[in-house]
C-alpha cells in the first residue's frame, strides 16, 4: 500500500499569494510590535535591554533546533503520515532536553557577563525552547501544504498573545523580566492548535530515531553555527562595552532588523517548498528559481532599507522616547550588513534544499573566521561601530563566496545577479534621497517621519511604473507575478 502523502505543488502565482499573506501578517505584527517597543522603551532601562539581548543571543544557539527542524520540514516536497509523526516526536523530545539543559546552565552566565537579571532572562527564555520546536514544525508542515492563511493566522494570534502577556507582566511589576515572556507566550497558540490540527494525520509506525537525526544533523549544525557567529558581536559588546551601551546597540539592531527579518522569514517559508520541487525536477529549473528569489529579495530589501536609512534615527528616538539618541545614531550602520545577511541566508537555505551541506558549512566557516577576527580586534579597541562593520564585511565575503561557488558548479550565472544587485542599490539610493527630501520639508520629528514615508511611497510608485528598467520587476512580470499590458486583438484576446 502506498503511504499517505501531503504534497505541495506551489506555482508562481500561488507562491506570490503566499508571500503576500506572509508579509501582510508580519506587517500587522510589526505594527503591534512597534507599539509594544514604544511602551517598553519608556519603562525598561537600557542596561536591562543589554542583558536581555545577551540572553537572547545565548538562547539563539539552542533555538537553532527550531531553525533546523523548520529547514528539515520545508525542504521536503511531501510528507508521509509516519514521517510527520516522527518529526513531531523529535521536536517534543529535543525541545524538552534543550529547556532542561538551559535551566541547569543558566547560573554560569554570571561568571562570564556582569549584566543585571541575565540569569533570570535565560531561565524565562529557556521555556520558549520547550515549545518552539513543536510550533515551528506544525507551521512548516502547513506551509508545505500551501495552507499559508492558517499558518499566518495562528502565528499572528500567537504574537498578539505574546505582546499582551509581556505588557501585562510589566504592568504587574515584573520589570524587566516581563519582556522575556513575549517570546514564550507567542509560541503557545501555534503549538497547541497546530498539534490538534495535524495529530489525526500523523503516525509513528515507521519511526526511526536514527534516520530523523541523521537528516536533522546538518540542518541543526548550520543553524547553530549561524546563531553563534552572529551572536558573537553582541557577546563581545556585553563583555567590553557594558550593559547600557549594549542596550543601545541591541535596540538599534532590533529596530534596523525588523523589516529584513520579516522579508527573510516570508521568502524562506514560501520559496523553499517551490525550490525543493524545482530541484527534484532537475535541469536548470532550480537555478532559474534561485535567481528569481535573490533578485526579488534584493529589490524589496534595498527599497525598505533605503527608507530605514533615511528615517531610522528619527523614528527610533520618536518610538522609544527621550534618552535613546545614541541608539538612533547606530541604526544606519546596521543596514548594509542586514541586507547582505538576508541574501546570504537565502543562499544557505537554497544550498540546504539542494543537499549541498558541505558548501553551506564551508561558507559558514569563512564568515565565522572573519567575524571572529574582527571581534577580537573589537575586544582590543572596544567600539560598537567596529562590531557592526565586522559583521557586514564577513557577510559580504560569505555571499561573494556563494556566488562564486554557484558560478563554478553551474547552478546559476553570477553576472546577471550582480547586475541586478547594482540596479537595486541605485534604486535604494534614489528612495533614500527622496525620503530624506520629504522629511526635510517638515518640522517636528513626527512630521518628518510622515513626510518621509509619503515621499518614499511616491518614489516606490514611480519605480513600479518604470518596471521595465528594474531587473526584479521584469523577472516578476516574466513569471506572471505582475500584470503586463497587452493589446486586444479580439474580444477574448486578453483572457
Amino acid at each position: 500500500m502506498r503511504p499517505e502523502t501531503m504534497g505541495n505543488g506551489l506555482g508562481s502565482r500561488q507562491a506570490a499569494a503566499g508571500f503576500g499573506l506572509e508579509v501582510g501578517a508580519m506587517a500587522a505584527t510589526l505594527l503591534v510590535q512597534l507599539g509594544y517597543a514604544a511602551y517598553t522603551g519608556r519603562h525598561v532601562a537600557a542596561a536591562h535591554f543589554g542583558a536581555y539581548a545577551t540572553a537572547l543571543t545565548l538562547l539563539q544557539i539552542s533555538a537553532s533546533l527550531t531553525t533546523g527542524l523548520t529547514q528539515l520540514v520545508l525542504k521536503r516536497p511531501e510528507w508521509t503520515r509516519d514521517g510527520l509523526g516522527s518529526v513531531l516526536l523529535v521536536a517534543v523530545g529535543t525541545g524538552g532536553a534543550s529547556c532542561l539543559l538551559l535551566e541547569l546552565l543558566a547560573p554560569l552566565c554570571d561568571l562570564v557577563w556582569s549584566a543585571p537579571h541575565l540569569v533570570g532572562f535565560v531561565r524565562v527564555l529557556s521555556l520558549q525552547t520547550l515549545i518552539a520546536p513543536v510550533a515551528s514544525v506544525c507551521m512548516a508542515v502547513l506551509r508545505t501544504q500551501a495552507r499559508f492563511s492558517l499558518a499566518v493566522a495562528l502565528e499572528f494570534t500567537g504574537q498578539l498573545t505574546g505582546f499582551a502577556a509581556g505588557a501585562a507582566f510589566l504592568c504587574a511589576g515584573l520589570n524587566p523580566l516581563g519582556i522575556a515572556t513575549v517570546s514564550v507566550a507567542s509560541v503557545v497558540v501555534p503549538a497547541v492548535v497546530g498539534v490538534l490540527h495535524l495529530r489525526p494525520r500523523a503516525g509513528l509506525r515507521g519511526f526511526r530515531l536514527g534516520d530523523q537525526m541523521r537528516e536533522l544533523g546538518p540542518c541543526l549544525r548550520h543553524a547553530a553555527m549561524h546563531s553563534a557567529m552572529y551572536g558573537l558581536p553582541t557577546w563581545v559588546a556585553a563583555a567590553t562595552l557594558g550593559p547600557t551601551t549594549t542596550g543601545y546597540y541591541s535596540r538599534a539592531l532590533y529596530f534596523a532588523s525588523m523589516v529584513p527579518t520579516i522579508l527573510t522569514q516570508a521568502v524562506i517559508r514560501v520559496t523553499t517548498p517551490t525550490l525543493a520541487i524545482r530541484f527534484a525536477a532537475g535541469g536548470s529549473a532550480f537555478g532559474e528559481g534561485l535567481s528569481a528569489v535573490l533578485s526579488a529579495a534584493s529589490a524589496v530589501t534595498a527599497c525598505s532599507l533605503g527608507v530605514t536609512a533615511a528615517l531610522g534615527p528619527t523614528a527610533l528616538c520618536l518610538l522609544l522616547g527621550p534618552g535613546w539618541e545614541r541608539a538612533g545614531a547606530l541604526v544606519p550602520w546596521f543596514l548594509a550588513g542586514l541586507g547582505l545577511l538576508l541574501l546570504c541566508t537565502l543562499g544557505h537555505q537554497a544550498d540546504e534544499t539542494r543537499r549541498d551541506s558541505k558548501g553551506v558549512w564551508a561558507n559558514q566557516r569563512i564568515i565565522a573566521a572573519v567575524i571572529g577576527g574582527g571581534s577580537l580586534l573589537a575586544v582590543l579597541a572596544p567600539s560598537p561601530h567596529a562590531l557592526i562593520t565586522t559583521t557586514a564585511a564577513a557577510t559580504l565575503i560569505g555571499h561573494t563566496a556563494q556566488l562564486w561557488r554557484w558560478q563554478r558548479t553551474g547552478v546559476l550565472a553570477a553576472r546577471p545577479i550582480l547586475l541586478a544587485y547594482g540596479s537595486h542599490t541605485l534604486l535604494a539610493l534614489v528612495v533614500c534621497g527622496t525620503t530624506l527630501l520629504g522629511a526635510s520639508l517638515t518640522g517636528s520629528p513626527a512630521l518628518q517621519v510622515a513626510g518621509g514615508l509619503a515621499a518614499a511611497l511616491l518614489a516606490l510608485g514611480c519605480a513600479l511604473a518604470a518596471r521595465r528598467h528594474i531587473p526584479a520587476l521584469r523577472l516578476a512580470a516574466a513569471h506572471g507575478l505582475l500584470p503586463v499590458a497587452r493589446r486586444r486583438s479580439g474580444p477574448n484576446a486578453a483572457r
